[in-house]
C-alpha cells in the first residue's frame, strides 16, 4: 500500500493505521461515484436545457420585454 508516496506493508500497519487505510479507500471510492453521478446530471441537464430552448423556438410564445436585448 502507498502511502504519502512510500510504499508498506499492509501487514505492518497498526490497527487504526488499516482502519484509517480502508476509509480512505471507501471514500474515494464514494467521491469516484459522486464524480460519475455529476457527470451524468450535467449531461442530463443539459438535454433538458437544449429541449426547453428548442420548444421556445418551435412555438409562438413570446420573451417577456424585461428579458430581451
Amino acid at each position: 500500500m502507498k502511502i504519502n508516496g512510500q510504499e508498506y506493508d499492509q501487514d505492518s500497519l497498526t490497527e487504526e493505521q488499516k482502519y484509517f487505510a480502508t476509509q480512505v479507500r471507501l471514500l474515494q471510492d464514494d467521491e469516484n461515484k459522486l464524480n460519475l453521478k455529476i457527470a451524468q446530471v450535467r449531461v442530463a441537464k443539459e438535454v433538458f436545457i437544449a429541449k426547453l430552448i428548442k420548444s421556445t423556438e418551435d412555438t409562438e410564445v413570446e420573451p417577456t420585454a424585461e428579458n430581451t436585448g
